[in-house]
This record gives structure tokens, sequence and C-alpha cells, in this order.
């Protein structure tokens, strides 16, 4: 059976990367982008540890949703 090639990597990481910068700037917070990046790096990393990369991603996740909720949110270092 012939298999598929490989999409080039360095476009998607590129993609990846302005749309989190994107991210930032609408949001103006890091945490929304570590969890999205948590996100990626879980669907990424299912296939060869499922149950270590679900659970550290969601507490990865729950950690960027819930301190700015517990501890407010600290003023960005670019002037609005």
């Amino acid at each position: 059976m012939k298999r598929l090639p490989d999409p080039p990597i360095l476009p998607i990481i590129a993609l990846f990367g302005v749309g989190q910068c994107l991210v930032y700037e609408r949001t103006g917070s890091l945490f929304a982008v570590i969890a999205i990046h948590a996100a990626f790096n879980t669907f990424a990393t299912l296939s060869i540890s499922p149950l270590p990369a679900i659970v550290v991603g969601t507490l990865v996740i729950l950690g960027c949703v819930l301190t700015p909720r517990l501890f407010g949110r600290w003023p960005s270092p670019v002037p609005a």
C-alpha cells in the first residue's frame, strides 16, 4: 500500500504562530495563547501517549482559564 507524503510541517507551524500572535493581539493575554498551544500539543501527542496527553493538556487549559478568573487580569505590557 502506498503511503501519502507527510504535509510540509514548517508552513503549518508558521500559520499556527501567526494565529497565536493574532489571538494575543486580540485578547491581550498570554493565557489564551498558552491554552491554545496546550490544546494543539495535546492533540499532537494523542497517538504517542493518550492518557498523559489528555491529563496534562486538561490541567494546563484549566489553569489558563481559572488563573485570570481567580487572580484577575494582570496589566498588559503593551499600553492599550
